[in-house]
């Protein structure tokens, strides 16, 4: 068996061309772009799935306070006084529990979880959540943005 015969196109005044075309996509962009969009669904679904805590947060008076001052905050519209509060009072109401807050850098990067970031452009790292430890325990993992390098 021979191999078929390729058709030629004529044109109007009787030539004949032979028409050669070829497709070619670029899969691994698309790949890539779907395994970005799968860890981070996997990074939303995990963090859904801890476990709760016994005590509820609503019985912590400080808490609450803290809470409500940012409620308060909130209605007057007074976005300074809430970055305030949570520079301090959110800060001390953890340290007071012993939960430290950890940046990320290259040395702690194991507390982090790695997710693509939104400006393909960036030729950087940025932080998108610290990671809170209590007694050398990682309570939540940080979370950092990061492009292809």
């Amino acid at each position: 068996m021979g191999r078929k015969k390729t058709p030629l196109l004529e044109t109007s005044i009787g030539q004949s061309f032979l028409a050669d075309t070829h497709i070619t996509v670029q899969a691994m962009g698309y790949v890539d772009a779907l395994a970005d969009a799968i860890h981070t669904a996997d990074h939303v679904l995990l963090r859904l799935s801890e476990p709760t805590i016994d005590t509820h947060w609503r019985d912590d008076k400080r808490l609450m306070g803290f809470v409500q001052n940012l409620l308060e905050a909130k209605s007057t519209g007074d976005e300074k006084f809430a970055m305030k509060l949570i520079d301090s009072e959110l800060v001390s109401i953890l340290r007071s529990e012993g939960i430290e807050i950890v940046s990320y850098s290259s040395k702690n990067k194991k507390l982090f979880d790695v997710l693509p970031a939104l400006d393909l452009n960036a030729d950087t790292t940025k932080q998108a959540a610290p990671a809170l430890l209590l007694d050398g325990r990682v309570l939540r993992r940080g979370t950092i943005w990061q492009a292809d390098k």
